[in-house]
């Protein structure tokens, strides 16, 4: 540095020291560079948090877009909604010529999930919680998820006549007979 600038400012080296010397400390740290911070596109997704590759992952491939415009929201629970919004974007679905039947009562004509609920009704995927009910705000169960995922495999031809054996695990009394 002293050799660079020695002879543009016409100072000898103690000058230059001298110089330095005098020179605020917060001064130096204050220079104008702009520092660029790792980010993501959700404020409450923080860069260093265990969930956040999978977050950019299922956000970059378009099978998750968060609950709102910088919001994922990690830590909800999902519904039924959520789910089968995301199993029909995973299955890479047409939603746009998906047809309105009104089938489920709870499912509005214009929800944002209504499209992706009447793909899995018509595909095989889910009957509802009733005949005519979806329940599309009710979490979605473990139960649930299997079945969902069962009838989705069965629906891309998968071959799912394996069965496993239940009894290991700790609630295994406790599913419903029309999961098992």
């Amino acid at each position: 540095i002293m050799k660079k600038y020695s002879k543009k400012i016409k100072m000898d080296k103690n000058q230059i020291i001298e110089a330095i010397k005098n020179i605020p400390i917060a001064y130096l740290c204050t220079e104008k560079q702009e520092q660029v911070l790792p980010t993501t596109p959700f404020d409450d997704v923080p860069v260093d948090a265990w969930f956040t590759d999978a977050v950019l992952w299922c956000n970059t491939n378009g099978y998750m877009t968060g609950t709102g415009e910088r919001t994922f929201s990690p830590n909800a629970n999902l519904t039924r909604a959520m789910f089968v919004q995301i199993l029909a974007k995973v299955a890479g679905a047409d939603l746009g010529a998906v047809e309105y039947t009104g089938k489920f009562t709870d499912v509005p004509a214009d929800a944002w999930y209504t499209k992706a609920v009447e793909w899995a009704s018509a595909n095989g995927i889910t009957g509802g919680t009733s005949k005519t009910t979806f329940s599309p705000d009710a979490l979605v169960t473990r139960e649930q998820l299997a079945t969902f995922f069962l009838a989705y495999a069965k629906s891309c031809g998968y071959d799912v006549t394996a069965a496993a054996d239940l009894s290991s695990y700790t609630d295994a009394d406790s599913i419903s007979d029309w999961a098992q």
